[in-house]
C-alpha cells in the first residue's frame, strides 16, 4: 500500500513540475513534446493568403503597389471601377477605350493602363494582374487541456456493519439540452437573410448609379431622346406643363450649339427595391454659361427599370 501511494505521489509531482516549467517562458515551452501533451499548433508559415477578387472583374496592379478592379458592363459601353474605398460607374467616350464620368478617367488604350481618380489621385503603369493578395487572418485555435491522471487513493479498511442502502436521487431533466438544437439553424437563417438583404441593396444601388450616369451622359452628348427617356411618365416639372418642359429640354439639350461640360460630384445613393434618392453636386458649363447646383433626383423602379419621378435643385452660388 505504501508503495502505491509513493508511485501516485511521484506521478503527480512530475506532472505539476512540467506545468510549472511550461509557465516560465514561451521559449522553454517549445522544448516540450507537444504531440504527447495534446496541444494544438498555432499555424505555420506555409499558409496560403486568401485572394480578394470581385465577381466578373479584372484586377490591375499599378506603380507603387496600388490596386483596383474593373468590371465591364453593357458589352463594353460602361465600366464599373472598384477602388479600395468606393465604387464608380464610368461611361465609354465615343468608341475609344477611354471611360469617364467627367471627374475620373480610365484609359485602357494600351497595356500600360492609367487611371485618374481626380486631380490629385492617379494610378499609372497599371497591368492586368490575376493575383491580388490580402492579408489572411486566421482565428486562434483553442488549446486542448493537458490530461492529468487522477492520484491513486487507497480506501481505508472496510468495517462490516449494517447500513441502510443509499438512495440515489433521480437526475433532473436537462431542459437546456432540449432547447439548444434550435439555436444553430435559427442563427444560420438570420445570417443568410442578412447577407441576402445586403446583396440586394448593393444590386439596387448599382442599377440606380447606372441609370444616373446614362442620364448625365445623354445630356453631355446632347442626345435629347435618351435624356428624356430617363424620366418617368409620372414626372411633373415645377412651374410648367409637361409638354412645355419637354419642348424646353429638347431645345436646351439637343439644340445647344456649344460643348456641354457636366460633372457630378459627391454622389450619394440611398436605394431599396422600389425607390431611390440620389443627391449630388452638379457642375454645368456650356459656352459662356456655367452654374453649380445641389441636385436631388428621386427614382422609382418600374418593371425592372429605374426612372426619374422627381427632380429638385438649389443653386450653390
Amino acid at each position: 500500500m505504501q508503495k502505491r501511494l509513493m508511485n501516485a505521489s511521484v506521478v503527480s509531482s512530475l506532472v505539476i513540475g512540467i506545468i510549472l516549467s511550461g509557465c516560465s517562458s514561451v521559449k522553454e515551452l517549445t522544448n516540450v513534446d507537444l504531440t504527447n501533451m495534446k496541444i494544438w499548433p498555432f499555424g505555420s508559415s506555409a499558409d496560403t493568403p486568401r485572394v480578394y477578387h470581385p465577381v466578373n472583374s479584372v484586377p490591375y496592379l499599378c506603380e507603387g503597389n496600388k490596386k483596383f478592379f474593373v468590371r465591364m458592363l453593357d458589352k463594353g459601353a460602361s465600366a464599373w471601377l472598384i477602388l479600395p474605398e468606393r465604387e464608380v460607374l464610368l461611361t465609354q467616350s465615343g468608341t475609344s477605350k477611354v471611360y469617364t464620368n467627367g471627374i475620373s478617367k480610365l484609359d485602357l488604350t494600351t497595356d500600360d493602363v492609367s487611371l485618374d481618380v481626380n486631380e490629385t489621385t492617379k494610378y499609372v503603369a497599371c497591368k492586368a494582374n490575376g493575383v491580388a493578395k490580402v492579408t489572411k487572418v486566421e482565428p486562434t485555435p483553442a488549446v486542448e487541456p493537458i490530461t492529468v491522471p487522477a492520484p491513486v487513493v487507497v480506501p481505508p479498511p472496510t468495517v462490516k456493519q449494517e447500513t441502510q442502502p443509499a438512495v440515489v436521487p433521480a437526475a433532473e431533466p436537462k431542459v437546456e439540452a432540449l432547447a439548444k438544437p434550435a439555436e444553430g439553424p435559427v442563427a444560420a437563417n438570420e445570417n443568410v437573410n442578412e447577407e441576402s438583404v445586403v446583396a440586394q441593396k448593393s444590386n439596387d444601388q448599382e442599377a440606380v448609379m447606372k441609370a444616373l450616369y446614362a442620364w448625365a451622359n445623354a445630356w453631355r452628348t446632347k442626345n435629347s431622346d435618351v435624356y428624356l427617356s430617363a424620366y418617368s411618365a409620372k414626372f411633373k416639372p415645377e412651374g410648367m406643363s409637361q409638354k412645355a418642359w419637354i419642348a424646353q429640354r429638347k431645345q436646351r439639350v439637343g439644340g445647344n450649339s456649344g460643348e456641354i461640360m457636366l460633372v457630378l460630384d459627391k454622389v450619394n445613393v440611398e436605394a431599396d427595391a422600389n425607390k431611390a434618392e440620389v443627391a449630388f453636386i452638379q457642375h454645368y458649363t456650356s459656352g459662356k454659361f456655367s452654374d453649380t447646383v445641389a441636385k436631388v433626383l428621386n427614382f422609382e423602379n418600374e418593371n425592372g427599370h429605374w426612372f426619374i419621378v422627381k427632380e429638385s435643385s438649389q443653386s450653390r452660388r
